[in-house]
Formats: structure tokens, C-alpha cells, sequence
């Protein structure tokens, strides 16, 4: 079961993405998967990899560890060293779109997570504002409570469109604050896409996904 119910709360950073109700208890154990420099506060354990990340959305910090979190070094494509059902709640933020085998990882989520909550990027927000030193490489739609997924073609990065728009998204005086929902009414949920999950996360890779991706790079590079 999927529901995006409950998801956003626009009076708050970052449309309330750390203070929804998530309904964990103290005694849960929880995962964070891609926890970053900036762990999930309830999290109980934190699965990432310990190279330092180049990527901009971690503002090149290194990942770290809170003292009392037990940190596994390691990839959500292979969660062999858990149980199934291991974990009350797993939580992962704008990860998903960066891994390899997104499939396997889903599935591995599924299998070893009760229940959980997801964010990522939209594919509309991947091709104006991701160029492909971002890292990311899948197309991620969220349909009738069904996570739709295509790994990103080579001529779907268009890294001059991308830089482009990120300026613009920045340097628009307060079209960053207003998209972003820091204390108002804002708009993140249009590029982000958010759900809680129980059970398992569904979702098929949906090839018809952005159909008109190679018409629009074509044109933007005339």
C-alpha cells in the first residue's frame, strides 16, 4: 500500500520534509538509506557509503555518523545482512535516483523495511534542473499510488538547459524561497515527489515514461 496522504506540510522548510507525522515509536528500529551529512533525526541505523560524495546535493560534505546511530557502509542494492522485515521504518531522501539497480533496491527496501517514506525528484525537474554531472540517473513518476521508473537515456541530459534553469531558479529573487516552502505557502510538492509506503513499494518500469525527450533536446540544442 501507497499514499502520498499526509506528505507535505506547507508552513514549514522544506515543505515539512522532517516534522510529518511518520508515526514512529521509541522503541522502533529505523533506517536511514543515503543518510548524507544530515541523518534522519529518528533514525536508529544509517546505511550509506563512506566515500566522500562530489554530488551538489550534498554540497560535497562527507557523510557522517551521529554518535548512538550505528552506521552500515554499503549500498540499498544489497541489504544481505538484514532480516526480512528487520526494520519498523525506513526512510530515504532524494536517493533513489541515484542508484544503479534501482529495481533490486526497491525490491531490497521491500523486503526488509515494515513500512517507510520515500523523496525524490520528479522527471519533470530532472530535465530542467539536473545536468548529468548530478548523478542522477533515473526517471521517477508517481501514478494511481504506483512508483513509475526509466533509467535516463544519454540524450536526455541537457546540460545546458539544466545549468540554465538553476540559475534562474536562483537567481529569481524569491522563486526559490516560494518553490521551496521555507515558512509559506509554497510549491515543492510540483518538482518533488513524496510517499509513505507499508508493506512494499509498487512499481513497474514504465518505458513510455517522458516520451517526447529526445523532440526536446533536439530542439533546445537548435
Amino acid at each position: 500500500m501507497m499514499t502520498q496522504k499526509g506528505c507535505f506540510r506547507s508552513d514549514k522548510p522544506y515543505a515539512g520534509r522532517w516534522e510529518l507525522d511518520f508515526r514512529i515509536n521509541q522503541e522502533d528500529k529505523v533506517l536511514d538509506i543515503g543518510s548524507g551529512d544530515r541523518p534522519f533525526p529518528y533514525a536508529t541505523h544509517l546505511l550509506d557509503m563512506r566515500e566522500d560524495n562530489p554530488l551538489q546535493e550534498r554540497y560535497g560534505n562527507k557523510v557522517v555518523a551521529p554518535d548512538g546511530k550505528v552506521f552500515i557502509n554499503g549500498s540499498a542494492e544489497d541489504m544481505s545482512m538484514f532480516e526480512d522485515n528487520e526494520f519498523d521504518f525506513i526512510y530515504t531522501n532524494h536517493t533513489i535516483e541515484h542508484i544503479e539497480d534501482l529495481p533490486k533496491a526497491l525490491n531490497e527496501i521491500s523486503r526488509v523495511g515494515k513500512r517507510g517514506f520515500v523523496a525524490c525528484p520528479s522527471y519533470e525537474f530532472e530535465v530542467l534542473l539536473r545536468p548529468r554531472e548530478d548523478g542522477h540517473i533515473w526517471f521517477i513518476s508517481y501514478q494511481d499510488d504506483v512508483l513509475h521508473i526509466r533509467r535516463r537515456k544519454e540524450y536526455e541530459y541537457d546540460d545546458f538547459l539544466a545549468k540554465l534553469m538553476t540559475k534562474l531558479y536562483w537567481g529569481i529573487k524569491d522563486l526559490a524561497y516560494h518553490l521551496e516552502s521555507h515558512n509559506c505557502v509554497g510549491a515543492r510538492f510540483i518538482w518533488e515527489i513524496r510517499f509513505f509506503w507499508e508493506d512494499k513499494i509498487d512499481f513497474v518500469i514504465d518505458e513510455s515514461l517522458f516520451p517526447n525527450g529526445k523532440l526536446m533536446q533536439e530542439y533546445c540544442s537548435r
